[in-house]
C-alpha cells in the first residue's frame, strides 16, 4: 500500500478587469467585481484606486481578508475592521 502525502493547494487569480473611460475612478466597480466572483474569495490584494471605507467594509462583511492600499492621503480609522494593513 502506498501513501500519498496530502497537500493544500492555493489558489491565486483575477478577479477581472473592467475598462472606465474618462476621468472615472475604479472605486464603485469593486463592488460588482467582488460581488460577481464565482469562487469563495478568502484574501484580496488591491492596489490604491480600491481605497475607500464601504470597499474595506464589504470585505469585511463577507470574511474576506483585504490588503488594499492605503491613498498617499489617507489617514488610518479605527472602526475599518477586517483589514489587514
Amino acid at each position: 500500500m502506498v501513501r500519498l502525502k496530502e497537500t493544500k493547494v492555493r489558489v491565486t487569480m483575477k478577479l477581472g478587469a473592467k475598462v472606465i473611460h474618462g476621468t472615472s475612478r475604479a472605486t464603485p466597480t469593486f463592488k460588482h467585481l467582488v460581488n460577481g466572483c464565482r469562487v469563495e474569495i478568502e484574501a484580496l490584494f488591491a492596489d490604491s484606486e480600491f481605497s475607500s471605507s464601504p470597499n474595506v467594509q464589504l470585505c469585511a462583511n463577507k470574511g474576506i481578508k483585504a490588503a488594499i492600499k492605503p491613498q498617499k492621503n489617507a489617514t488610518p480609522k479605527a472602526n475599518l475592521h477586517g483589514a489587514i494593513m
